[in-house]
């Protein structure tokens, strides 16, 4: 390096090339104190990721363990011979389920209007006649189809 040009001879000369505008006020001051200025936005994408891990590490490390359980002595079931009843028993034996009410799926009757109950009362009381009624009433009845004229529309200008 020590052939080559001053750096400082080669900023100027780039710089005067550049503009010719004077620097703001103080802006040498700025840039000076800006390098100067201690680099602790670096650490600060190392230190807090490290500072989680470590925060997360401890708090699992210090975590109480669960003591195990001891098992409690019991006394041993009697050694008699049980009786176990069979499956169809079981099942004959096992209470069925509650039905639960009937709902009807369609409304509930109206009450019989006067007509109705005079008729009730024909069929209690004469029931001979009452039949012989119903076997009178043709088994099939025919029904003729009905018959509609085609409809005819007249203009408005007639």
């Amino acid at each position: 390096m020590r052939n080559e040009p001053d750096l400082d001879q080669i900023l100027d000369s780039a710089l005067a090339a550049y503009t010719n505008q004077e620097p703001h006020v103080g802006m040498e001051a700025r840039v000076l104190r800006a390098a100067r200025a201690p680099k602790a936005g670096r650490w600060a994408w190392v230190a807090i990721p490290s500072l989680a891990a470590a925060t997360l590490a401890l708090f699992f490390a210090l975590q109480p363990t669960p003591k195990p359980s001891t098992p409690i002595a019991r006394p041993a079931p009697p050694t008699a011979a049980l009786e176990v009843p069979r499956m169809e028993q079981a099942i004959r034996t096992a209470p069925r389920p509650r039905r639960l009410p009937h709902q009807p799926l369609t409304a509930p009757p109206e009450p019989p209007t006067a007509q109705q109950l005079v008729l009730q009362a024909f069929v209690l009381k004469y029931p001979e006649q009452a039949a012989s009624f119903v076997r009178t009433i043709p088994s099939e009845l025919t029904i003729e189809p009905l018959a509609i004229e085609p409809l005819s529309i007249n203009s408005l200008d007639q």
